[in-house]
């Protein structure tokens, strides 16, 4: 029963490794899958302030090529007054 009792007893020393070893491991797979989340959420977050950033300069742009047509058209209306007047 004695070495019944040690066989047991390594047995359960070994178990006990083995379960520290795989805490452990779970706590630094944590850890990468929080990173990777942060890594994740800063990227989405760079993508979204790009997705804002690309349609206020789009709208901008339209609104400088509708106010360089309006020149332009203006510019062409005085141009006709101008022949007219000649």
């Amino acid at each position: 029963t004695v070495n019944y009792l040690l066989a047991q007893r390594q047995q359960i020393d070994t178990l006990v490794n083995e379960k520290q070893s795989l805490v452990k491991q779970n706590e630094i797979l944590l850890k990468d899958i929080r990173l990777e989340q942060d890594k994740h959420n800063h990227t989405q977050q760079l993508y979204n302030d790009l997705i804002l950033n690309e349609k206020q300069y789009h709208q901008k742009l339209l609104k400088l090529e509708k106010q360089s047509y309006e020149k332009n058209l203006h510019s062409h209306e005085e141009m006709d007054s101008l022949k007219k007047q000649l």
